[in-house]
């Protein structure tokens, strides 16, 4: 989590294709601890860490937020009908880009976890803030997505690549 100032404590995420995500504390570049694990009901295709908010694209088209802090999923997200290929984290924004085999692609803003009574009462509007927010959605016709990165200066462009195509398409 490259997001984290340095005298705060760095994590790492790992999962599998079971639906389990373990939350790890680093200590140093050898030195890892378990902090705690999260089932999930299908298979994990990607996984991006920022903010102390893990974001995992789910196989069914999910993606859910889970809070390192609280050690919970506190948003989930069903981002796409068909098989979620592929996710990436933007590298300086809480955004992230999803693509799927169907050939749908959106980059969504980062949810942030309602933690308090305060923010629980809080009014329709303000809760608004705290969900995920569709930012940008295209379809790539006839494509099978497979990849997604953010790119270009300032990473404001966003490429995609599809199974048995020789091109990548940029969206800027």
């Amino acid at each position: 989590d490259c997001a984290l100032r340095v005298e705060e404590q760095c994590a790492a995420v790992s999962a599998n294709d079971s639906g389990v995500i373990v939350a790890w504390d680093v200590f140093t570049s050898d030195r890892l601890e378990r902090s705690f694990a999260i089932q999930r009901p299908g298979p994990i295709v990607s996984l991006a860490i920022r903010n102390g908010v893990a974001a995992a694209a789910e196989s069914g088209g999910a993606v859910c937020f889970v809070s390192l802090k609280t050690k919970r999923v506190f948003c989930e997200l069903q981002a796409h009908a068909r098989f979620l290929s592929a996710m990436a984290m933007h590298p300086a924004r809480d955004v992230v880009a999803t693509v799927a085999e169907d050939g749908t692609i959106a980059v969504w803003g980062l949810p942030t976890e309602v933690t308090g009574a305060a923010d629980a009462e809080a009014a329709p509007s303000a809760i608004a803030r705290h969900n995920p927010s569709l930012m940008f959605a295209a379809r790539w016709p006839d494509g099978l997505l497979t990849g997604v990165a953010f790119c270009g200066d300032g990473d404001d462009a966003l490429a995609v690549c599809a199974y048995d195509e020789t091109e990548i398409v940029a969206w800027q």
